[in-house]
């Protein structure tokens, strides 16, 4: 055998070894199988987002998510870890700031990263990809079925963008609250009883979406088919049934259906029907439809407060029987489910290309670049200036030096003096101004709005925010929650993350993620959301901050309203509300229908009946005159009923104002934008139910500025001028007859 047959033959045989090895070391190394985000791969960008990935031989590995920010920063997720069968499954939530953006998966040990799989975004179907999110601004509505029927795709869509994603299982439900951020209503389908128990939440589950609802979500459970197994006692949804199952009964006059929605066309075509109906008793909430002679006889449609949430059962199939074929089911179905009742549109002679350059499309994009407008201490070098100093610069370099060189040195060679000199002077003092006019401290804007809802005793707080540092750090970002005296909430869930502008402007959410991701700038989400670690600020800049609280108290408790309100009719407001908060409340007002009452400031422990108040104006009077007036008006036309609102020329008391009742002032017909990002904001719908809502301001106590974002543990930076703290206390009142 000659020498190089001999060498070939090594050569091959070391190959081998080299891939059998590799084989060998690949076989007992954990491996990713796949990675699922979002409801049936829908999610909404810069809103939290459930996330599964699936793993084989993980089970000792900690799994985390990486994906990048508005900003195009990476934040790294960790989830926590199921057993499930053969492999191994984590489950949590993410947020994702730019579109079509890759999504990295990694086991790690204590030693670093043993696997890594990166999902890219895209719309095939491919074990690889993940699908790109939808606007944040666009609807997204969930359901849970086992029917190729759905109950939510039937409903009618305006002028709102509107995904429905349907799935089949229950487990991939959230486990946390945070988890339904971008779903604006869930339909659990309760049409089949067939293997109904494994498709109902589990308890943990249902915790979830109990605490969800009550923050201000929407449920809707139809069927009457499977309602006595979803609201049994050992049900994990019978804590959100709106009363007990009865039975299951049959009805033959569907009119009370019929005249729900005024319907042109009658069910069956006007002959006898048999509609299945549930029967509840002990029903809690509104019955909305009914058949029989009085309300509780056979309820059809209940709508149920939870919260600031609501729970809509309907007590029928509308996938079943003459229900089927009958014209009027998207009509029927689209009124008890509340889904579309938006006023979405423009008025045609609104201009809005200035609203779209701003770069946000939003309320809430505006309230953020509001915040970040200016901060205390930090000045910005006016450009008038900067030509200033230019020209100065170019005359010293030029003219003066020349004949300084000329006239008074005599000597052009000490131009190899001068001109250091100069650019000494002249760099030194940049260097100096600068760093003066940017100040020296971390400086924090933020504006909190605390939403308490007396009968349930249910408090949610969002506080927003823009920070700034002078130089570049890394910060561990948390929130300390406090009641309006100043005094910290006990037992609080907290939930602390970066926000992104909804739009395609500089930190927008609808941006490419083409430009890349700095990973090299990575910081972390601590695994129950109530902090960031290492969140990277660079050199005089900022970042878009929201947090969030959820407590309960008991109702009529301390740090509340104690209030006794009746209305013997429209515009009428009779009772007493007692301030119990121990703080004073400034510019309060209270709301009620289309009607507001002016209170002015009620000191703690004091008491004020609205009929004795200032005459009541309408709630549009009330936001244009007390925070659209003067130069906030900008661009409006005495021939308008409705002002014209140039939205970058608002305050922030403005802004927070129109997002607080968007639907009650018109929509964006009056706000000249729409309020869906943010749109728990808008508690419209509780003046539409016949409550009242008392509006106030509450001043920083004892240089405390209300609920406060903490930098490593300590307060960010003093209070100032710019913060904002705002209550609003959701109040019953009994109707007169």
């Amino acid at each position: 055998m000659s020498l190089r047959a001999v060498i070939a033959r090594v050569f091959c045989l070391a190959i081998l070894v080299a891939h059998f090895s590799a084989t060998s070391a690949a076989w007992g190394k954990p491996q990713i199988l796949g990675c699922q985000l979002g409801f049936d791969g829908d999610h909404k960008l810069g809103k939290w987002a459930p996330v599964r990935v699936q793993t084989d031989g993980a089970a000792d590995l900690t799994v985390d998510v990486v994906a990048p920010d508005s900003d195009g920063v990476a934040v790294t997720y960790p989830l926590t870890s199921l057993e499930n069968g053969a492999g191994e499954l984590a489950q949590g939530v993410i947020r994702v700031g730019r579109r079509d953006a890759p999504l990295t998966v990694r086991l790690r040990d204590g030693q670093g990263t043993v696997a890594s799989r990166t999902f890219s975004a895209s719309d095939n179907s491919t074990n690889d990809a993940i699908r790109g999110g939808l606007s944040p601004t666009d609807r997204l509505v969930v359901e849970l079925t086992a029917s190729t029927d759905s109950v939510a795709a039937a409903i009618p869509s305006d002028d709102r963008p509107t995904r429905v994603a349907v799935i089949d299982q229950a487990d991939l439900l959230p486990l946390v609250p945070a988890g339904y951020e971008s779903v604006d209503a869930l339909v659990i389908s309760l049409t089949s009883a067939t293997n109904l128990t494994e498709r109902l939440p589990d308890a943990r589950q249902a915790d979830a979406l109990v605490k969800w609802v009550e923050a201000g979500g929407r449920l809707i459970l139809v069927g009457a088919a499977g309602a006595k197994q979803a609201f049994a006692a050992e049900s994990p949804l019978s804590k959100l049934a709106p009363g007990v199952f009865d039975e299951v009964v049959t009805l033959t006059d569907p009119t009370p259906i019929e005249r729900y929605i005024n319907a042109d066309q009658p069910i069956g075509g006007g002959r006898r029907v048999a509609i299945p109906v549930a029967r509840l008793a002990n029903v809690r909430g509104r019955i909305e439809v009914y058949a029989g002679g009085k309300a509780t006889d056979l309820p059809i449609v209940i709508r149920q407060r939870r919260g600031f949430g609501e729970v809509v059962f309907l007590a029928i199939d509308p996938s079943a029987g003459p229900l089927t074929e009958w014209k009027g089911k998207a009509d029927f179905l689209a009124r008890a489910s509340g889904i579309t009742n938006e006023t979405t549109g423009l008025r045609a002679d609104q201009p809005s290309g200035a609203l779209v350059t701003s770069g946000y499309t939003d309320l809430s994009g505006a309230l953020q670049q509001r915040l970040g407008a200016r901060f205390s201490g930090v000045t910005t070098t006016p450009m008038l200036a900067i030509v200033a100093a230019a020209v100065v610069y170019l005359l010293l370099l030029g003219p003066v030096d020349y004949f300084l060189l000329e006239r008074g040195i005599g000597r052009f060679g000490a131009a190899w003096i001068t001109l250091p000199v100069i650019l000494f002077l002249f760099g030194g003092g940049a260097y100096w101004l600068s760093h003066r006019l940017a100040g020296q401290e971390p400086r924090v804007n933020q504006i909190e709005l605390v939403d308490h809802d007396l009968p349930s005793g249910v408090v949610r707080g969002t506080l927003w925010a823009q920070a700034y540092s002078p130089a570049a750090t890394k910060q561990q970002v948390s929130l300390a929650p406090r009641w309006p005296d100043g005094t910290p909430v006990a037992d609080a869930r907290t939930e602390v993350t970066w926000l992104g502008l909804p739009g395609r402007g500089l930190g927008g959410l609808e941006r490419s993620a083409g430009a890349g991701i700095a990973h090299d700038a990575r910081y972390q989400q601590v695994a129950n959301l109530s902090a960031v670690r290492g969140l990277p600020i660079n050199v005089r800049s900022t970042k878009s901050l929201i947090a969030s609280w959820h407590a309960r108290t008991d109702p009529g408790g301390a740090n509340a309203i104690d209030a006794t309100l009746a209305s013997p009719g429209a515009g009428v407001l009779e009772g007493l509300l007692v301030n119990n908060t121990r703080a004073k409340l400034e510019e309060c007002w209270l709301g009620y229908g289309d009607w507001a009452w002016r209170l002015g400031t009620i000191a703690d422990g004091a008491a004020v009946a609205p009929e004795e108040a200032r005459a009541p104006i309408k709630l549009k009077t009330l936001v244009r005159r007390d925070y659209l007036s003067d130069n906030n008006e900008i661009g409006v036309r005495p021939t308008d009923r409705v002002p014209t609102v140039e939205i970058q020329d608002l305050d922030l008391d403005a802004l927070l104002h129109l997002m607080m009742f968007t639907e009650a002032l018109g929509g964006p017909a009056f706000t000249g934008l729409p309020n869906h990002f943010q749109g728990f904001t808008d508690l419209s719908t509780a003046l539409d139910q016949g409550r009242a809502v008392l509006v106030a301001r509450v001043a920083p106590q004892e240089g405390k500025r209300g609920s406060e974002l903490l930098r490593n543990g300590d307060a960010w930076a003093e209070p100032t001028a710019i913060d904002r703290a705002y209550y609003r206390f959701v109040l019953e009142v009994e109707s007169e007859p």
